[in-house]
């Protein structure tokens, strides 16, 4: 028999029962996986927004890299009550749940899309009391219409979370603005050695507004110049890792990062780093996929209210290789932005790396 949908007025010792159970999760995970790290848990879902009405269903997303799990910590969790479902119909999770469907576990990757729509969704609920009602009223209306149809409950929400996510995503963006790369301009002021804020949040610089969610902050640094980075981060208290074919290493203090590596990891209680290790001959900057291809390092850097970010055209190269739909819309906003200067040079390496790549497709139209 169907289990009946109560969306029900809203519980204080739902926020308990979520400690409770990140404590659990915690002491289960541990450092998460070999050469990983469990990186945040929240609580999300209805029965994390204050007083809203919902079902006492507890919602707990887990920001673990790498994923997916490896089989002992999946053991881990169903030694404390958890079942593991698999992705479960939602790309990229490891969902897990517990005593039936009371307690529901996601476990994701930090740049995985399910976890910032699960975070933004609830960050804008808590911060809109109109959202928040309206949302309200529709479950409500909702649960009564179908008390014993999960599937036609779901689906009726559908719309409204839609619109209601998107708005989240806008409200995001005008809170949020250039805060982040500020934040961590600050933390790098006076730097002796050079570095540079890259990828989508340098496209926004470029452009001079904020144009969508970011999981986090890349920067560049020329790896000759690592270990200047990496006093200061070590003085402002970040975790630092190394990261090899998907695993984690920690940086001990001045180790320097070989060519095995390109990518560090920087974490500071919420804020997550993304350090990329540029590869440069005198002042000659080099593509770190194909080191035939260079610029001047000088011309390689652009500036936004006196903090430095990479050119646009390097930053659209390096997309280039993954192409995600973020990845399409970046190329299709920026590139028609550029001057004629650096649309041909990024034409032109564009070309050579990989001449049937649908992006130039997309430049050109």
């Amino acid at each position: 028999m169907p289990e009946q949908i109560i969306v029900e007025a809203y519980n204080p010792n739902w926020p308990k029962i979520y400690q409770e159970e990140k404590a659990k999760i915690f002491n289960a995970l541990g450092f998460c996986t070999d050469g990983g790290v469990l990186y945040r848990i929240e609580h999300v879902g209805s029965t994390s927004v204050p007083n809203l009405a919902a079902k006492a269903c507890i919602d707990i997303a887990v920001d673990a890299y790498p994923m997916p799990l490896v089989k002992d910590k999946i053991v881990a969790l169903e030694d404390i009550g958890y079942k593991y479902r698999g992705e479960n119909g939602m790309r990229g999770r490891e969902h897990f749940t517990k005593n039936g469907y009371q307690v529901h576990l996601h476990i994701f990757s930090f740049d995985n899309e399910h976890w910032q729509r699960h975070i933004l969704f609830r960050d804008y609920l808590r911060a809109n009391e109109d959202a928040k009602n309206e949302y309200q009223d529709l479950k409500m209306s909702l649960a009564k219409q179908f008390s014993m149809d999960r599937k036609s409950y779901q689906a009726g929400k559908g719309e409204m979370i839609a619109r209601l996510e998107q708005n989240a995503i806008n409200w995001h963006i005008k809170e949020t603005a250039f805060k982040p790369i500020i934040k961590i301009a600050n933390e790098l002021k006076d730097l002796s050695c050079r570095w540079a804020i890259a990828s989508g949040w340098a496209l926004d610089m470029f452009i001079g507004q904020p144009s969508r969610y970011h999981d986090d902050v890349d920067i560049v640094i020329d790896r000759r110049e690592q270990l200047c980075l990496q006093q200061r981060l070590l003085a402002k208290n970040w975790q630092l890792d190394f990261v090899i074919s998907g695993k984690y290493y920690k940086w001990n203090k001045g180790e320097f990062v070989n060519k095995a590596s390109h990518q560090i990891h920087a974490r500071k209680e919420k804020e997550f780093l993304d350090i990329l290790l540029e590869e440069a001959k005198d002042e000659i900057w080099l593509y770190r996929r194909d080191n035939s291809l260079t610029m001047p390092y000088s011309e390689t850097i652009k500036y936004f209210k006196d903090i430095p970010y990479r050119v646009p055209e390097i930053n659209l190269l390096y997309k280039s290789l993954a192409y995600r739909p973020k990845d399409a819309i970046d190329f299709k906003r920026v590139f028609p932005k550029l001057a004629p200067k650096s649309q041909k040079w990024l034409k032109e390496k564009l070309l050579l790396t990989n001449p049937k790549h649908i992006c130039l497709k997309d430049i050109q139209k």
